[in-house]
């Protein structure tokens, strides 16, 4: 920050811009990776339908967790959730830090 607030604006923004494109694509990935897991551990639908959507086979049992016995899919579905919200959130301030270095400053509306 030190070095950076000695930047023009537009230069500034373009920096912002290059940090929420790498977040952007780390949410992505984190995305990719939950669902790809989440196809992994959830024993429902049609093979052409999993298909579909990128799911692949079923799996052979249900797996539970120890204690409770509740399905490993159910987390694996909420961090799905997570993941695509921090997604779209990502991608919201890729557009927003765009919007930003083509004014040539930031948050001005």
């Amino acid at each position: 920050d030190v070095l950076v607030a000695r930047f023009p604006a537009r230069v500034q923004a373009s920096l912002g811009l290059v940090g929420d494109i790498l977040i952007a694509l780390a949410a992505g990935g984190i995305l990719w990776r939950i669902w790809l897991g989440l196809g992994e551990k959830f024993p429902y639908g049609s093979d052409a339908f999993r298909e579909a959507i990128g799911f692949g086979s079923r799996p052979f049992f249900v797996e539970t967790t120890y204690e409770l016995e509740l399905p490993i899919w159910i987390p694996f579905a909420a961090a799905t959730f997570g993941a695509t919200v921090f997604f779209v959130v990502a991608l919201y301030t890729v557009w927003r830090s765009l919007n930003w270095t083509l004014e040539g400053a930031e948050g001005r509306a």
